[in-house]
């Protein structure tokens, strides 16, 4: 009987000592990560930019991508996740405090399912985290396998005044290819930047793909923007994408990337 005990604890206590307890989310897109993995109860603290009901109830111990050293600390983490680095983040106070500080990629799709399970592993979840991230696999795959018969080009706006887009090293570049859109300034630069007038005219994009902006600002850029005679405005081929499934890396952005793909090619 107790060699049975000896084997059991041997096998488990790899589990429960890596397995964190509690956790301190400054990633909106890693709170719902967390919360798809029913881990929402290991939470103690979140940003300002984690603003789900779920979590609503847990203090703010940082903004998006930079602790509070002090109020991380007072939630007693045990752990810090997040997938962007502030620059004036201090990661250095929290880690000699004994916190221990993990960043994820979120640049390529292909980083989601690792990121499910890797975080699985630090919440003590593999199971639940193993399953959704082989669901996403095979989804992609199929998206990726299936490519629609045309292929449209996009110019993505998160702005209008300036036009600010995204490029390489941005997820959203990515899951378009998924919906059968290519984005005109994927290889302009990396992150997101200001895009000129004239260059958004001489590439001439199939549809204009808005993040983010204001319906009124939609409505300036058909009747006195710069992009007013652009092709694409003036047939009024403008879709809207909801910000919060296309501005974060969560599953829900592969479901909206299909949902495109439909209401594009179909």
């Amino acid at each position: 009987m107790n060699k049975i005990k000896f084997l059991w604890l041997f096998l488990f206590f790899p589990w429960w000592l890596t397995a964190a307890e509690k956790v301190v989310s400054l990633s909106p897109a890693l709170t719902q990560l967390v919360m798809l993995l029913d881990g929402a109860g290991q939470l103690c603290g979140r940003s300002s930019a984690c603003y789900f009901p779920e979590v609503e109830h847990l203090p703010v111990v940082g903004d998006l991508g930079r602790p509070f050293p002090e109020a991380v600390l007072q939630s007693g983490a045990e752990v810090v996740i997040c997938d962007v680095s502030h620059p004036e983040a201090n990661w250095q106070i929290l880690q000699r405090c004994g916190v221990r500080v993990e960043l994820f990629s979120t640049d390529k799709i292909g980083k989601l399912p690792e990121n499910l399970q890797r975080l699985g592993e630090l919440l003590g979840r593999e199971r639940t985290a193993e399953q959704l991230a082989g669901d996403l696999v095979r989804k992609i795959a199929r998206l990726r396998i299936e490519p629609p018969a045309k292929k449209f080009r996009a110019v993505v706006l998160f702005s209008t005044d300036p036009a600010i887009s995204c490029g390489q090293n941005v997820f959203i570049s990515d899951v378009l290819q998924l919906a059968g859109v290519e984005n005109i300034a994927a290889g302009v630069g990396s992150g997101y930047f200001m895009l000129s007038a004239e260059f958004i005219y001489r590439e001439d994009p199939d549809w204009v793909l808005t993040i983010g902006i204001p319906e009124n600002a939609v409505e300036q850029m058909l009747e006195s923007g710069l992009l007013r005679m652009l092709p694409a405005v003036k047939k009024r081929r403008i879709i809207t994408l909801d910000i919060g499934k296309w501005g974060r890396l969560t599953p829900e952005i592969i479901d909206a990337a299909e949902k495109l793909r439909h209401d594009l090619h179909d």
